[in-house]
């Protein structure tokens, strides 16, 4: 995929990602394009699947969801039905903000966002640790962000 995107396609990507809210006007004028050149290219992008999503990153103790879990979880099996269940249930609870499947000592990683660290123990217990494809899990609680970007490095 990256042999499609030349180098203004990045330009425009990076500047999206430090600031999605801009106007395209803005946008268009910092990368010396006009506007509709812009919204081609961004639509491009769009149709391609490079711009996933547009969103607002929110800052998580002001909106009230200080707690940040790091989860780590082993699953009962590798069949392949078990892994599509556990993916589809990850999807479907709000809390967990990420989810990766990994190599090494465990099968998945979980981002976890939560109000407490007793809301995290009852999501913990009762979601995850109750669904059937789950063996068991390790758990670190975050002191504090030292980095947080969605911004890659292109």
């Amino acid at each position: 995929m990256t042999e499609k995107i030349n180098e203004a396609d990045r330009n425009v990507l990076r500047a999206i990602q430090k600031d999605s809210g801009a106007s395209s006007r803005s946008l268009a004028e910092t990368l010396g394009m006009s506007q509709s050149s812009l919204w081609r290219r961004i639509n491009d992008l769009e149709n391609l699947g490079a711009i996933r999503k547009r969103v607002a990153l929110l800052d998580p103790d002001i909106v009230g969801l200080p707690v940040c879990v790091i989860v780590q979880v082993n699953m009962v099996s590798y069949e392949a039905e078990m892994r599509k269940n556990f993916e589809k249930f990850v999807s479907s609870i709000p809390e967990i903000t990420s989810c990766y499947a990994m190599t090494g000592s465990y099968d998945y990683t979980l981002t976890v966002q939560t109000d407490s660290v007793a809301g995290f123990e009852a999501l913990h217990m009762n979601k995850i640790l109750a669904h059937p494809s789950v063996a068991g899990s390790s758990s670190q609680i975050a002191l504090r962000c030292v980095k947080y970007t969605t911004e890659l490095a292109i």
